[in-house]
């Protein structure tokens, strides 16, 4: 695949639930200051994103089926001087990988899909089956059509959404320099005002921030393995650009949109989080609900 098409793959896991839940998530659970440590968890994951798809490029293998095949599992296996060490961590690298794909992929991604679905009176049955056919669309064709879907889809919901952001920032202007300033102060004040204060901002900002990337847990790097180029620097600066876009950029406009729209006053105030928030910032933000 092209190396946009291979961004635009690792990008379809990252932008999504990770700015749509995740940020809701970390502000309602650990105050506004969150959104802070979410950009400064992002600055240090564009060093690990640009590391680990630069090594997957450099250590990838041509499999039985004449794919390009890469990853953690292959740098370990290949770059480590033991080799039975590093076959034994590439290993376990894929086995908990796959692990991990239900318990922070698959299950949080539909979940967050169920959740949103149900507040317009879709029952979470049929989200779910709606999700299984969709996916199953996307994965019978394997890496190729998945990145071709992505290469699609990512670029225009990616815009479609900023320009929602923008038009909703724009009509509620009057409260962001406010929302700003309270967003930077909380995230450095040891007892703020809401009760949240630096340590639990710093705590979830920072564990969302890399739920939204997912910089270093080695989930990019196997796409970025299957880009056609022969210049491992090359394309981790690709890459590296997903973790800019993902959190630099669409977490920080869904921050602003939450702040802006007054919906996390509302969420405080009748205990909504997670995908509802978002919800609920972009109905008032638009429709004013």
């Amino acid at each position: 695949v092209s190396p946009f098409s291979a961004l635009t793959t690792a990008l379809a896991a990252t932008i999504g639930t990770g700015n749509i839940e995740g940020v809701a998530t970390a502000m309602v659970s650990g105050g506004p200051g969150a959104l802070v440590w979410m950009w400064l968890s992002a600055a240090f994951g564009l060093t690990s994103k640009f590391s680990e798809c630069m090594l997957a490029i450099k250590y990838r293998e041509v499999n039985e089926q004449g794919e390009m095949s890469g990853g953690p599992m292959y740098t370990m296996k290949k770059a480590l001087k033991n080799k039975t060490f590093g076959t034994i961590l590439g290993w376990l690298f894929a086995v908990f990988a796959v692990i991990a794909s239900f318990g922070i992929g698959n299950m949080t991604q539909a979940n967050s899909v169920a959740r949103g679905l149900s507040g317009f009176g879709v029952p979470p049955i049929a989200s779910g089956v709606l999700v299984a056919v969709l996916v199953a669309i996307s994965v019978t064709g394997g890496l190729k059509r998945i990145s071709a879907m992505s290469e699609k889809l990512i670029p225009a919901l990616t815009v479609i959404f900023i320009v929602a952001c923008f038009i909703i920032i724009g009509k509620n202007a009057g409260n962001l320099i406010p929302c700003v300033k309270n967003i930077v102060k909380e995230a450095f004040t040891v007892r703020a005002v809401s009760g949240f204060g630096m340590a639990k901002a710093a705590r979830y900002g920072i564990s969302r921030g890399v739920f939204s990337n997912e910089a270093g847990l080695g989930s990019a790097p196997i796409a970025a393995a299957a880009a056609q180029t022969n210049e491992p620097v090359r394309q981790g600066l690709v890459s590296m650009t997903g973790t800019f876009i993902d959190t630099i950029c669409v977490c920080m406009m869904t921050g602003l949109v939450i702040m802006v729209s007054g919906a996390y006053d509302y969420a405080l105030e009748v205990g909504h989080e997670g995908a509802q928030v978002t919800i609920d910032a972009f109905s008032m933000g638009l429709l004013g609900d």
